[in-house]
């Protein structure tokens, strides 16, 4: 069984080095803790919150856990009797579902008004031509 006490101290002289993790059978994140420094000196700071939490996580999966038949401690009776349920749990149900319907439904969509309005045709192909008058810049070279 592990205790408070010992994991608040570890806390306070190793802590940034995560000995209390490691305590705590929580080698993992004590390496994490000693590479980073306590994660930074938050996780240091978050831990002195959460040993107790952390103390009674790791007790509770250290206590073997047996349920004695006739609710009489195991030393008080001479003879145990140890129950343990091993029927298997019944399968879920679930409801029958019918295929899913063909196609799509109707939509309903509203009545078209009429469509695009009609276009005036394509420019004429004489090449390009600027919008802008002629530069005095861009005449012909003279003829030799």
């Amino acid at each position: 069984m592990k205790e408070i006490a010992v994991a608040y101290l570890l806390w306070f002289c190793c802590g940034l080095f995560g000995a209390h993790r490691c305590y705590l059978d929580q080698p993992s994140m004590g390496v994490l803790y000693f590479f980073t420094f306590g994660l930074f000196l938050i996780g240091f700071w978050i831990d002195l919150c959460l040993i107790p939490s952390m103390v009674d996580e790791c007790n509770a999966r250290l206590k073997p856990a047996v349920v004695i038949a006739g609710g009489g401690s195991a030393a008080a009776t001479a003879q145990q009797t140890v129950v343990i349920n091993n029927t298997p749990s019944p399968a879920p149900y679930y409801p029958p579902q019918g295929y899913p319907p063909q196609g799509y439904p109707p939509q309903g969509y509203p009545p078209q008004q009429g469509g695009y309005p009609p276009q005036g045709g394509y420019p004429p192909q004489g090449g390009y031509q600027s919008p802008y008058p002629p530069s005095p810049y861009d005449k012909a070279p003279p003829a030799y």
